[in-house]
This record gives structure tokens, C-alpha cells and sequence, in this order.
């Protein structure tokens, strides 16, 4: 699930950062996209609640708020009969789980093949 939310967060990331960029638009398949990874965050979301024992307090954790505050937009849209209407895009906040996906990788072993100078400078 870590690799699946690193992937899909770069992805995310950078489909905010060609959306804030003139002229604005993005490619047709990015919506289903959107949807499609908003699925794994919220996955992602109740994996982290479960692993934290369904302690309410878990869902003041900063990963938990970024994964609300970017799904619910998107559901909320997605959902809608109405036109799609013009919401702040909070997409950058999905960089903050981006590294720290790279981070639980990195821990885990995962990125052993890398090496350490790569990691360094991708870190900094």
C-alpha cells in the first residue's frame, strides 16, 4: 500500500503543479484518475485507522487530515449532478504523503538497490 500511495501521490502531485501552470488544463483521463487514487487514499485511510486500534485521536494525525482534505473534495465533485464547480485544489498537500511514503520505503528496505548518494540527494 505504500509503493501504491507513493506512486499515486507523485502522480497527484504532479498533475496539481500541470493544472497551476498556464493553461490550466489537464489531460481527459486525469478525473478518473483522480477517482481512482482518492479509492487507495481512502483505503489508505481506514488501513492507518484500523492500525492506530480505531483510536479517535488517530484522526487528528497530520496524514489522516491531508487524506480528508483531499478525498472529500474529489468524492464531493465526482458525486455532484450539478456542473463541475470551481473548489481549491489542496492536491500539494498529497506531497506531504508523498514523502512520507518515501520515507516508510526507505525504512523498510524497499529502496536497498538505490544507491546511498542517490538517496541522499533525493531526500534533501
Amino acid at each position: 500500500l505504500g509503493v501504491a500511495e507513493f506512486l499515486l501521490s507523485a502522480i497527484s502531485v504532479g498533475f496539481w503543479v500541470q493544472q497551476m501552470t498556464p493553461p490550466h488544463e489537464l489531460p481527459k483521463h486525469a478525473g478518473r484518475f483522480e477517482v481512482m487514487s482518492c479509492a487507495i487514499f481512502t483505503l489508505s485511510y481506514i488501513v492507518n485507522f484500523f492500525r492506530a486500534e480505531l483510536v479517535p485521536a488517530s484522526i487528528w494525525h497530520p496524514s489522516a487530515l491531508v487524506d480528508v482534505v483531499t478525498v472529500v473534495p474529489v468524492v464531493m465533485l465526482t458525486c455532484s449532478s450539478e456542473q463541475q464547480q470551481e473548489w481549491p485544489s489542496l492536491m500539494y498537500l498529497r506531497s506531504y504523503r508523498l514523502l512520507q511514503a518515501w520515507s516508510l520505503i526507505q525504512e523498510h528496505g524497499g529502496l536497498s538497490w538505490v544507491p546511498e548518494f542517490a538517496l541522499a540527494v533525493a531526500t534533501m
